[in-house]
């Protein structure tokens, strides 16, 4: 369940004893990561603001970037998540779209989150029977509705699209057994199943247990999906094979917490909390096609909120103030 926003992070961090085994499931797992060296440090501090943006409530956790910097939130318009749209929201603080289901659609589904990819929003939703992602198209209104072809008792919790159409959708499958297996897959634009990635194929029996795949994904422009680890980030093809993975330098207590990509960089978001509960955030990227590490931003005066990376225009942080949208705007010094 996705919780109201109140100035933290993706409150996915907070759970982060998460572990990608898709080296493994993809029968590569001697396969090691790209070796890294030490980034350059940058201080991060806000360059301009927009204080007086759209008039907002509030909004759903957790929020999405595309590769523009611009963030995808779902609303509080009063009803719970069915009846809450999502808007698309520049880095200037413009309402750029807003996406809605059909209210009658929206009423017999319960949802498992929403990924955008190139103007498109996907949504990910089920019922007692299937698992669907519904394709919004960028005037805010419902292209298609696939039907995923998941196992029986499947309940879904994540997802990514690639730029070409396929799906990778991840969840538990809820059998026979005491406790629930997680089972993910890239499939194709028609739903059908072109690789499991968890269990692997080899060994997907009812009751295999594995570990589940990280939430926090990104698409890249070579239409591979970017997954962020606890360690490393691992780059799947919509064959639903492992392209390469690198590592991310996690040092001093931090973790890595969200992913962006923009152009060809690569931004990881690592977090730690002191002992107040404070949360504190630092900020690498690295380039897409090698791993190799570019810059660390330290943010300095910079608030814990949701943000977006552009690799024309920096970080752009999001947070409600005095019931509107304020957009900072942060870049090295």
């Amino acid at each position: 369940m996705t919780s109201r926003f109140d100035n933290f992070p993706d409150p996915h961090w907070r759970k982060r004893t998460l572990h990608l085994l898709l080296l493994f499931a993809l029968g590569v797992g001697d396969v090691p990561a790209q070796k890294t060296s030490e980034p350059v440090s940058y201080t991060l501090q806000e360059t301009s603001s927009s204080r007086e943006s759209i008039p907002l409530i509030g909004f759903w956790q957790p929020v999405r970037c595309d590769s523009d910097g611009n963030i995808y939130m779902r609303v509080d318009a009063g009803g719970g998540l069915n009846k809450s749209p999502v808007w698309k929201v520049s880095t200037e603080g413009e309402k750029l779209a807003e996406f809605s289901l059909p209210v009658e659609l929206a009423k017999k589904l319960l949802f498992a989150g929403f990924y955008p990819v190139s103007g498109h929003l996907y949504e990910l939703a089920y019922d007692q029977s299937n698992t669907y992602v519904l394709t919004l198209g960028d005037d805010g209104t419902l292209i298609s509705k696939t039907v995923i072809a998941a196992p029986n008792g499947f309940r879904p919790d994540v997802m990514a699209a690639f730029l070409s159409g396929e799906f990778f959708v991840g969840g538990e499958v809820r059998g026979s057994t005491p406790n629930p297996r997680r089972y993910s897959g890239v499939f194709d634009a028609n739903g059908k199943l072109i690789r499991a990635l968890e269990p692997p194929e080899d060994n997907a029996g009812e009751g295999q247990q594995s570990s589940k795949l990280s939430p926090v994904a990104a698409t890249g422009q070579d239409d591979n999906v970017y997954f962020l680890s606890d360690t490393d980030v691992e780059v799947i093809s919509t064959a639903g094979k492992q392209v390469r993975k690198f590592g991310v330098k996690a040092a001093g207590g931090y973790t890595p917490t969200n992913l962006h990509i923009s152009g060809s960089l690569v931004s990881v978001v690592l977090s730690k909390a002191d002992e107040t509960h404070h949360v504190k955030s630092i900020f690498q990227t690295y380039d897409a096609a090698t791993g190799s590490p570019i810059a660390q931003y330290v943010p300095s005066g910079l608030p814990n909120a949701p943000l977006c990376f552009s690799a024309a225009e920096g970080y752009s942080f999001f947070k409600v103030k005095s019931g509107r949208l304020e957009v900072i705007h942060a870049w090295r010094q």
